[in-house]
């Protein structure tokens, strides 16, 4: 038994017998298992199935952040790869002079992918299409620009956005209280408001004195309101129906 053992290690540790080596592939991304086939029942053959993974080399930040780029630039513009033709012409940006003709994958080659990208400025079906080498940071900036004017547009229609508050000649003083806090609060955020006064069915109706006296109370509110204006004569009469239109100065 120790004579077996003993040639064993010999023979192990014999030049001819070398231990098996790792190359740089397989330290690098792993070692890949053979595949294995067999024949199934129909005569054809199979893989074996089982674990086989290949460990790829983790993608760098600049990599991540390139790609994030055109994902965001493909939401508005046709680049690159994406364009649908085989030959283009790039036009010239300073003199808006057309090159020669050339293949997409030739002029996806005169870009420096880092920050530029080919983007695609008009397509044809009988002649080559026209694209432009350009920055990505600068349609970047102008997609900002875009977004913010967007913005920008939604927030000025919600501000201009009519509001309209309705109030009964013969209306409580609580209830007026709640209507007068929410007329202020549409005035503060730049809002237009119209005051819908008129006198409700099947409720009491105002006397005349009561009617003046809540015209002079909204008159009062108005000017207790920073820059409150009426921006057009009241339509309609006291006591019956009337209609005022208010809305911060500047507005």
């Amino acid at each position: 038994m120790r004579g077996n053992k003993s040639r064993q290690a010999r023979s192990a540790s014999h030049p001819s017998n070398p231990a098996p080596q790792t190359s740089k592939a397989q330290a690098c991304y792993g070692t890949v298992r053979e595949r294995n086939y067999t024949t199934n029942a129909s005569g054809l053959r199979e893989e074996d199935s089982g674990p086989f993974r290949i460990r790829k080399p983790p993608r760098s930040s600049d990599d991540i952040m390139r790609k994030r780029e055109n994902e965001i630039l493909r939401k508005e513009h046709t680049i690159n790869e994406d364009i649908p033709a085989r030959f283009v012409q790039i036009r010239n940006s300073q003199t808006a002079k057309l090159g020669e003709p050339m293949s997409l994958s030739d002029a996806l080659g005169e870009i420096q992918s880092e920050t530029e990208v080919l983007r695609l400025l008009a397509n044809f079906e009988d002649r080559p299409a026209i694209v432009g080498i350009e920055k990505k940071s600068v349609l970047l900036e102008h997609r900002k620009q875009k977004l913010e004017q967007e913005a920008e547009n939604r927030k000025e229609a919600r501000q201009t956005k009519m509001k309209q508050v309705e109030l009964n000649w013969a209306i409580s003083g609580h209830d007026l209280d709640m209507k007068l806090k929410q007329l202020r609060e549409f005035v503060d955020k730049g809002r237009k408001v119209e005051i819908l006064l008129a006198s409700k069915k099947r409720q009491r109706k105002a006397t005349q004195e009561e009617a003046e006296k809540l015209h002079s109370k909204l008159k009062a509110t108005f000017a207790e309101i920073e820059g409150c204006r009426e921006i057009k004569p009241m339509e309609g009469e006291i006591g019956k129906q009337a209609l005022i239109t208010i809305q911060k100065q500047g507005k």
